[in-house]
């Protein structure tokens, strides 16, 4: 059997040689037979669980360890709490939201469509605070003689919303 050593020199040469995951574990079935084949498929499922509670995106993931998207949800759902990798992902997503970040900067930092963003934070009621925190915000400005068409491009609105806004 190998052991977590031998495992490390066996991955670092396989990377060396620019091995694929199924080339590695054919060349771990060469060197080791099936034992050594079943112990280098849970070690690179490990990797994956390692990845996944890292908060990384399955999508990711599958390109990193050169899987299909499927499996590797497959592998990286097996094991790891999935529901604590979102409740802190989300968490994350509201923090930078309150920092000021769009729907479209979070889409494309969490690797989230626009819409799932939106349910993400609909669903926690951060998104009425950021609302009511910006929306303050205009008011106040406007009131310091800050102009609608500033006040638009400062917070990324249309005039519109602006003088909605400030009208309520």
């Amino acid at each position: 059997m190998i052991n977590n050593s031998d495992y490390i020199c066996f991955l670092n040469d396989c990377k060396s040689k620019k091995l694929s995951r199924k080339d590695i574990i054919d060349e771990a079935y060469f060197l080791y037979g099936y034992e050594g084949v079943k112990w280098i498929k849970q070690q690179l499922n490990e990797d994956i669980y390692a990845l996944r509670r890292q908060g990384i995106s399955l999508k990711k993931i599958a390109k990193i360890v050169e899987l299909s998207p499927s499996r590797a949800n497959t592998i990286g759902k097996s094991q790891v709490d999935i529901q604590s990798i979102k409740t802190r992902r989300n968490e994350e997503i509201c923090r930078l939201r309150n920092e000021g970040l769009t729907h479209k900067e979070l889409a494309k930092q969490f690797d989230l469509s626009v819409q799932m963003i939106n349910y993400v934070l609909r669903q926690s009621g951060k998104e009425f605070s950021f609302r009511e925190k910006r929306n303050t915000e205009i008011r106040r400005l406007k009131t310091e003689g800050v102009t609608i068409k500033e006040l638009s491009i400062q917070f990324n609105l249309s005039n519109r919303t602006i003088r909605a806004i400030c009208t309520d």
